[in-house]
């Protein structure tokens, strides 16, 4: 019997646009036929669980229902599965291997991929894994010499961030090696699928977190075609809140290197806040809420528990009478210390000595250090095998000469770094915020991210000294 029987179609709902076709269709139980305007032209065939099972689809948004052990009230989970749907949709990676600053966020990306629209799909997301696992399995043992799906079920590398600070660089640099994610939708609401005081089964959780890796890891196998020939490798860029849950992160992958980018804090605060302060009160921004404020209203109570130590250390005012600047600042002191906490949980609970899964990178560091070190280093990407590799190194210097966000007039613009210019421009309220909440916060980053590549060198001349001693 095939992998993929009719009957499995009995656990999907379909949520498909066609064209100029009059509403939308949503099939719940067995795919129906769709009523579609005679005097239009012929419609896109519908996605199939094939299409999901072959990679030839992307998740990319998910709905959480229930995962917590036991159920709801009215339902059960006695066989300790989670509740969640998928929505999967044909993704045009080529746009991102061809010029990755023209899609910088994973939006642009899905934005751009003409077939998304008419190419959703939405199934059950626990069904959907164990298929596409078996589909894996059944692939691994008959060892096809063309196999159709190459799959990571772990990423390479993921890149957690402050904002502003340079994380866009390294995730279009990182693009030129595999398939990157940057900022896409699934990973930061599985991460955060158990906070805000929801009920939910911490095991059921982290296996949650790794069905969804799991399934945008895999895509299909273009090992065979010479134009489309890319290195079997998959990373991912979280949006800049998700540091907050980086500890969750680690628990679901404890194998999987991960950097923390970070910057100047008045550099940031000033990207952030230009041309958006009316006056030195700071209380008063125009325009849309700064990423760094969006949680500025937001209760004590319900404020990242970093972000509240950040406050509480800094000594200075209660919470309560931040000014917006302050509080931005405070908040990114709160990411810079998830990110050290994890950190130094990690460091201390090593087993043995060898090179940390996390690393500090400022960005002064950048973009040199992505090719020199963190993809030789810490992503352990081999470099001694082939003329790809070394054809990677140049790309991966073409694609950071350019504006990282290339967006309309900025397409293929080249960068010209603008530090000098925020630090000469913040007014003294940007300043005294960045010195008052993070200036101690930015020397613990400085320092981890001297020790970590120190290690790291150490290693690897160890590794190199005995590969020369032989056995």
């Amino acid at each position: 019997m095939g992998i993929c029987s009719t009957g499995w179609n009995e656990d999907v709902m379909m949520v498909s646009k066609y064209g100029n076709s009059v509403g939308d269709v949503v099939v719940i139980g067995k795919q129906k036929k769709k009523k579609t305007n005679k005097r239009l032209s012929p419609s896109p065939s519908p996605s199939t669980i094939q299409d999901i099972l072959e990679g030839r689809l992307t998740l990319i948004d998910i709905q959480i229902n229930n995962l917590r052990n036991g159920g709801t009230p009215t339902t059960t989970n006695e066989d300790h599965q989670y509740r969640a749907k998928g929505t999967f949709c044909d993704i045009d990676w080529s746009l991102q291997q061809y010029d990755p600053s023209t899609v910088p966020m994973f939006r642009d990306l899905q934005s751009q991929s003409t077939n998304c629209t008419y190419s959703k799909i939405t199934v059950d997301l626990w069904t959907i894994v164990q298929k596409a696992k078996q589909y894996d399995i059944i692939q691994q043992q008959q060892q096809q010499p063309s196999r159709t799906v190459s799959s990571s079920p772990v990423p390479t590398g993921v890149v957690f961030h402050e904002t502003r600070c340079g994380s866009t660089l390294v995730a279009n640099v990182l693009s030129t090696l595999g398939r990157t994610y940057s900022e896409s939708p699934p990973p930061i609401a599985a991460l955060k699928a158990c906070s805000d005081g929801r009920q939910c089964d911490p095991s059921l959780h982290i296996q949650f977190i790794r069905d969804v890796f799991y399934l945008m890891g895999r895509q299909p196998n273009n090992t065979n075609n010479k134009n489309q020939q890319r290195l079997p490798y998959v990373f991912y860029k979280i949006q800049s809140v998700g540091t907050f849950h980086i500890d969750t992160f680690v628990q679901a992958m404890p194998t999987v290197p991960w950097m923390f980018v970070y910057r100047d804090t008045v550099e940031i605060l000033q990207s952030h806040l230009s041309g958006k302060i009316k006056d030195d009160s700071i209380r008063t921004v125009q325009q849309q809420t700064p990423v760094c404020a969006r949680y500025y209203k937001v209760r004590r109570q319900q404020q990242p528990p970093t972000t509240i130590q950040a406050i509480r250390q800094a000594n200075y005012k209660p919470f309560e009478e931040l000014s917006f600047v302050e509080y931005c600042a405070a908040h990114l002191a709160g990411l810079s210390l998830a990110a050290i906490h994890q950190y130094e949980h990690q460091q201390q609970h090593q087993q043995q000595k060898k090179p940390h899964m996390g690393r500090f990178v400022n960005y002064k560091q950048l973009p040199d250090s992505i090719w020199t070190d963190l993809v030789p280093n810490h992503f352990t990407i081999p470099n001694e095998d082939t003329s790809a590799y070394h054809f990677n190194i140049s790309r991966m210097q073409s694609v950071a000469n350019f504006y990282s966000k290339g967006r309309g007039n900025k397409a293929q613009t080249e960068f010209d770094g603008d530090s000098q210019q925020k630090q000469s421009t913040a007014p003294r309220p940007v300043q005294d915020a960045a010195h008052i909440f993070v200036d101690k916060i930015y020397q613990q980053m400085e320092a981890l991210s001297s020790s970590s590549l120190i290690d790291t060198l150490e290693e690897k001349e160890k590794e190199e000294e005995e590969s020369e001693q032989g056995p």
